[in-house]
């Protein structure tokens, strides 16, 4: 299994695992905040006959040498992801790459998908954590879940 360690411009490091077919259509796969990618082998493990992935932790979770956790934000994981994107295709070879992403990791993708379209081949998103608009129905009950699960995982 090839791996790959990818130095962000801030210093953190991200260990990238290709993994499955090499000939098959490549899949950049990643997970949620408190998690890493190993919890979510039932998802991609399927896929490794047929596809090319590249999996990846988000920094400061799973595999990664240890970050200042301070350096968590949105900005700062939003540049994450596009290096990603760019280091995959360094490390492990030019081609199009589709996205398969769980939460936070899934708000990323779409982030940077639409700050600069083409970036992935298609994406598959799963409960991207995307904040309902002040004053709808559902902001303050998000925004209590969204509270809960930040401080759940600083306890990890």
């Amino acid at each position: 299994m090839p791996e790959q360690i990818q130095t962000l411009s801030d210093g953190a490091k991200i260990v990238l695992r290709q993994i499955g077919n090499p000939d098959g259509p490549r899949l950049l796969v990643s997970h949620g905040t408190g998690f890493a990618i190993d919890g979510f082998r039932r998802l991609w493990e399927p896929l490794r006959s047929s596809c090319d992935l590249v999996l990846f932790d988000l920094r400061c979770h799973g595999g990664n040498p240890p970050h200042d956790p301070a350096s968590v934000s949105r900005v700062r994981l939003d540049a994450d992801m596009a290096e990603i994107v760019a280091g995959q295709a360094l490390a492990f070879g030019l081609k199009p790459t589709f996205g398969l992403f769980h939460s936070i990791s899934a708000l990323m993708a779409l982030r940077l998908e639409t700050t600069r379209p083409g970036s992935f081949a298609g994406l598959v998103l799963m409960e991207p954590p995307a904040v309902p608009p002040a004053g709808h129905a559902e902001h303050d009950a998000f925004e209590t879940g969204r509270i809960a699960l930040a401080t759940r995982s600083a306890k990890r």
